[in-house]
């Protein structure tokens, strides 16, 4: 039954929303400290995510890791 929940919870649609507004809010928070590399960047990702879930998060995760070095 929880799984039903889990699955209804992060179907398609509303996982594919959250993989763009979340880059597109992360670029926002990127600008106002004054990033606008990191935030044009978020932006690219947050396009990738629009098209492809799996791709934009790769992308997410490698920005991550990139901007960690």
């Amino acid at each position: 039954m929880k799984t039903d929940r889990l699955k209804s919870a992060l179907s398609g649609n509303e996982m594919r929303t959250l993989s763009v507004a979340i880059p597109l809010l992360q670029a926002v928070f990127a600008l106002l400290r004054k990033k606008p590399k990191r935030a044009l960047l978020l932006v690219g990702v947050a396009l990738v995510s629009s098209r492809s879930t799996k791709l934009g998060t790769v992308a997410q995760v490698l920005l991550r890791f990139l901007s960690r070095r």
